[in-house]
């Protein structure tokens, strides 16, 4: 159910956070609805939305689901970068909100952050 969009977000939010440039007020906001099963992530510099990740799920009919998405940056409109993925595991879950996490810190201001440590 929307437990997995929220522990994707989860996931999703762990792979950026440590790619934030240090000396800044990040946070994350996530908005979920769970009649549709589609969340938000949103990441906030301050009070400017500086980006999002959108997902949702879908269902098949052998009982399994699907999620597409998109990551954007409100630096760069119009560049939404679109992602699916059909989990099996939850180390496919991980793998996948990897993938995505790094979508998301290309479409970031200075096409990337900072790698960890720097």
């Amino acid at each position: 159910m929307s437990t997995s969009l929220i522990a994707f977000l989860t996931v999703l939010e762990t792979h950026v956070r440590p790619h934030l440039p240090e000396g800044k007020a990040w946070r994350f906001q996530r908005l979920v609805n769970f009649h549709k099963d589609e969340a938000t992530l949103q990441l906030w510099e301050s009070d400017a939305l500086a980006g999002q990740a959108e997902v949702r799920k879908t269902g098949q009919s052998d009982g399994g689901a699907n999620f597409a998405g998109s990551v954007q940056s409100t630096g760069t409109p119009g560049e939404r970068r679109p992602f699916s993925f059909r989990p099996t595991t939850d180390a496919e879950v991980e793998r996948q909100a990897q993938h995505v996490a790094e979508l998301w810190r290309q479409t970031l201001p200075g096409g990337g952050l900072e790698a960890p440590g720097r």
